[in-house]
């Protein structure tokens, strides 16, 4: 999962000889009566005052965009009660980013620090609508190295506990045959390496139809995974 943040373009000041300055001191000395206007405007009572009153602050706001709980971002009370078992008391800011939207069917992608649980933030949406209907293979999360895939893997097992949750993770230096087997037998998610994973699936043809339903496909630290 990652987020990008775009820096503000700068403006250009360019003089334009006398003539343009006058124009503009112009145009300034005129600015705080029209100002003064839009702002009578703005007080005057109707039905648009009526109506932004009524609306109360805007989505700009920090504190409304926010959400205090893992049940206000639309997580199942099983879920909830697994993220306080596990001393997750308070959605972060990332899980805040892309709970809701995971969960309504969109695209993601964030940007996060190391331990800002954005491990979580894919795997509880995942693991909630493999729940409505489970079957396997259901995600797909791709890792650029194994260290990382065995930490996904360990998370999405604690927070799966309570579903019987079946994963499989792909990585070098383990017998392939072996993840042959296991890819075989369906598991909800598959964690894995791309270059083992495409080595079990270059040997075994049969094996890539049981990705053809699958729901999710995560990359995770997809800047490194697009740079290998």
């Amino acid at each position: 999962v990652m987020f990008r943040a775009s820096k503000p373009k700068r403006k250009k000041i360019i003089s334009e000889g006398p003539k343009k300055q006058a124009k503009v001191e112009k145009e300034e000395k005129q600015a705080p009566s029209q100002q003064q206007e839009v702002n009578q405007q703005s007080i005057e009572p109707g039905k648009d005052a009526e109506d932004a009153a009524a609306a109360g602050p805007g989505p700009s706001s920090e504190a409304a965009e926010r959400a205090e709980t893992f049940k206000e971002l639309g997580l199942s009370d099983w879920l909830c009660a697994v993220c306080k078992s596990l001393g997750m008391s308070r959605p972060t800011q990332v899980q805040n980013g892309c709970i809701p939207a995971i969960l309504n069917g969109k695209d993601v992608i964030g940007l996060a620090q190391t331990g800002s649980g954005k491990t979580a933030a894919f795997a509880l949406p995942i693991l909630q609508r493999l729940a409505k209907d489970p079957y396997g293979i259901y995600a797909v999360v791709l890792t650029p190295t194994r260290e990382l895939a065995v930490q996904i893997a360990e998370q999405f097992r604690a927070l799966g506990a309570g579903m019987s949750l079946r994963d499989c993770v792909v990585i070098g230096g383990v017998d392939m045959q072996a993840q042959a087997k296991e890819l075989a037998r369906r598991p909800h998610v598959v964690i894995a390496t791309p270059g083992r994973l495409r080595g079990l699936l270059e040997a075994d043809v049969n094996l890539a139809k049981g990705f053809a339903r699958a729901a999710f496909l995560v990359l995770d630290e997809a800047d490194r995974l697009l740079d290998a």
